[in-house]
């Protein structure tokens, strides 16, 4: 008789997630996710990046930013899916959506692609997927896998850009030598004009004179 009277409580104990309440969860866009750099943090530039809602639940999706965000269900890659938009949430303005489909809904914003998230919409009796089957991590992995593949072909065009400078500088030290090198040659043209005419005189003189 003991152990019938225990087994609900063991089960609360060892599978919360099978019990958990769903009916109603907030979504924020993280603080400073209006530029790059938060998609490689740990909480992702939606908090949270993952989260799992009822059927007919309520999604409530907040923008404590400074800057305008939307939350847009599809992918970057692929644009919008349809299920939902919420357009342009201002800033400590917010967003509510209802699901009526079981499924898994990812999203991002559409002026700042790099935000991406997902939503997991589960019907009665269906528990929460453990966080190592998230459908997410292989994208973000390969998103990662891109952004630092960009980010190293930003440092090659800056170390290219870093050495046409440094080329562009010889350049024109250069060029500023010959235009001092013409100078001095206009220079000596003109003295020894002068003292040609100089030559020219004297020697006009010394004809006329006799």
């Amino acid at each position: 008789m003991k152990l019938l009277y225990l087994t609900p409580l063991l089960l609360l104990l060892f599978a919360p997630q099978a019990f958990a309440d769903h009916s109603e969860v907030t979504i924020e866009a993280a603080l400073g996710s209006g530029a790059p750099g938060c998609e490689e943090t740990a909480e992702g530039c939606y908090i949270p990046s993952t989260v799992t809602v009822d059927v007919g639940g309520k999604v409530i999706m907040s923008n404590p930013d400074t800057a305008a965000h939307t939350f847009t269900a599809g992918t970057a890659a692929d644009g919008p899916s349809g299920e939902f938009d919420t357009g342009l949430i201002m800033a400590g303005s917010s967003y509510e959506y209802s699901p009526d489909t079981v499924g898994e809904i990812p999203y991002f914003c559409m002026v700042h692609p790099w935000m991406e998230g997902l939503i997991v919409v589960k019907g009665d009796g269906e528990t929460i997927p453990d966080a190592q089957d998230d459908p997410t991590d292989d994208n973000t992995n390969n998103d990662n896998s891109e952004i630092e593949k960009l980010r190293n072909e930003i440092s090659e065009l800056k170390s290219e850009n870093a050495n046409l400078k440094a080329d562009n500088r010889k350049l024109t030290n250069q060029n500023n030598q010959f235009q001092n090198t013409i100078q001095d040659l206009q220079q000596q043209i003109i003295n020894l004009n002068s003292i040609l005419m100089e030559q020219v005189k004297v020697i006009y003189e010394w004809v006329t004179s006799r």
